[in-house]
């Protein structure tokens, strides 16, 4: 059974790593300038979904958990003025989460202009 998981997180590592190290490839015909045009406009257009669902809740438990039980001072843990502290920091936390998914929006819209550009220069 243990020797599965080593194989698994073997095979696991393996992958992530051919990942990391593999330079990225660049379409050289039409119709995957194409796909990657439309798979971009569409990561460009559920991003700021992403920003606002997963990535500003995420923001809002990290501050309120950093805000109420990581303080230095055992005895400030958990105390109901810091949790009021963690709740009124959750619009700005998403706040963040909304910006950071309009910045990769906008990152995956010009991704998108250099790929149609590509297209049109038959790179």
């Amino acid at each position: 059974m243990n020797i599965k998981k080593t194989i698994a997180a073997f095979c696991i590592v393996a992958t992530a790593s051919l990942l990391i190290i593999t330079p990225p490839a660049y379409a050289h015909n039409p119709p995957h300038h194409v796909y990657l045009i439309f798979r971009r406009l569409t990561q460009a257009v559920l991003a700021p979904f992403q920003g606002v669902f997963h990535d500003g809740p995420i923001n809002i438990k990290n501050a309120y958990v950093a805000e109420v039980w990581e303080q230095e001072k055992p005895e400030k843990r958990g105390k109901i003025e810091n949790k009021i502290i963690g709740v009124l920091r959750a619009p700005g936390e998403e706040t963040k989460g909304i910006v950071g998914g309009l910045k990769k929006s906008a990152d995956k819209l010009c991704e998108a202009t250099i790929e149609l550009i590509s297209l049109i220069s038959s790179d």
